[in-house]
């Protein structure tokens, strides 16, 4: 909500706390000034806290908003982090079974002897 808004919304409530205020004692001549005074302090304050609650629930909803875009944010990296673990442990088992199978091969252990004497 802009400044525009909320200064035309408080000039609102704050010209009916004043019109009621000063106009109410003119009307029912029976009301002392100062019971008007106190009435269009009331409405005042109650249109203050009226807006101060619109307010809270216009930024309480925003903050909603970004904490359920936060959570699916969350479950989409969680869900990459799941994937990623599921194939480093199927690679870490396809190694394993590798390393097996050179250790019982004896082609393999041969072919490891001749490529180790070449590096060196």
């Amino acid at each position: 909500m802009s400044l525009l808004t909320h200064a035309f919304i408080a000039t609102f409530y704050l010209g009916v706390a004043a019109l009621l205020g000063i106009g109410l004692p003119q009307v029912v001549p029976s009301l002392d000034p100062a019971v008007g005074v106190a009435i269009g302090a009331l409405i005042t304050l109650c249109g203050l806290f009226v807006h101060h609650v619109y307010i809270r629930s216009d930024n309480d909803q925003s903050v909603h908003e970004e904490l359920a875009r936060i959570r699916r944010s969350h479950a989409e990296v969680m869900a990459e982090v799941e994937t990623s673990l599921a194939q480093m442990r199927r690679l870490d088992e396809e190694l394993a079974e590798l390393r097996t199978k050179a250790a019982t091969s004896p082609n393999m252990v041969a072919e490891m002897k001749v490529l180790q004497t070449l590096l060196k």
